[in-house]
């Protein structure tokens, strides 16, 4: 009996393990496809770069900060890493080092639609 039920609870868990980290919108995972640019003034920061299928990768998240009439300015992306942690690049972050002059945004795709 003791074996039955957990064998039981085994196979619930690698069952339950198989969707962890999978996105349930498919992403675009052409390496190197040619699409045309998204906005006219892309920048070449980003080469050979595709176009990410709109809310594919969920883990990933706008930095920001605000300015004088309560603009959310982009700053950089980051990836959630853990319930309260968002791994960047501290390159890209200009200005102050404190945490709570930046905003984390998720689920944003498209700020130009606003």
């Amino acid at each position: 009996m003791h074996r039955t039920l957990i064998a039981l609870v085994g196979l619930i868990a690698v069952a339950a393990a198989q969707s962890c980290g999978q996105t349930p919108i498919k992403p675009n995972l052409m390496i190197g496809a040619a699409l045309p640019p998204v906005h006219n003034n892309v920048s070449n920061a980003v080469v050979g770069g595709t176009t990410a299928t709109a809310y594919s990768w969920p883990w990933n998240v706008a930095i920001c900060t605000y300015d004088f009439w309560g603009n959310c300015n982009f700053q950089v992306s980051g990836s959630v890493i853990g319930s309260q942690w968002i791994l960047t690049s501290a390159s890209y972050v200009s200005g102050s080092t404190k945490p709570k002059d930046y905003r984390v945004q998720a689920g944003v795709f498209d700020e130009s639609n606003k």
